[in-house]
């Protein structure tokens, strides 16, 4: 994999761990969000760096598909999912 592709599925795998996949989807599309955005830096490691978000050496292989579909260009507003058991709402887009 490219540099790009694995450092969003580390950091997709940090902040969602075992999640579903639409919410490591959510995740991947508010980094890259973040990078098309004006007030953010130019760079997927940038914004990364700058938004101080956890990288994980590791990574499964659904983040690493929610990393490729992101980077493909595939974005969505909001995941539904669970969280102990309460299920709680992702709003993505407040993050442009």
């Amino acid at each position: 994999e490219d540099n790009e592709t694995t450092l969003l599925a580390q950091t997709i795998y940090a902040m969602a761990g075992d999640e579903d996949y639409d919410t490591q989807l959510a995740i991947g599309s508010v980094i890259m969000n973040r990078l098309q955005s004006e007030g953010f830096p130019d760079t997927l490691e940038d914004v990364i760096s700058q938004q101080m978000l956890p990288r994980s050496r590791d990574f499964d292989d659904k983040a690493l598909s929610a990393a490729r579909e992101c980077l493909s260009g595939t974005r969505t507003l909001c995941a539904l999912h669970e969280a102990r058991g309460q299920r709680r709402m992702l709003e993505l887009g407040r993050f442009f």
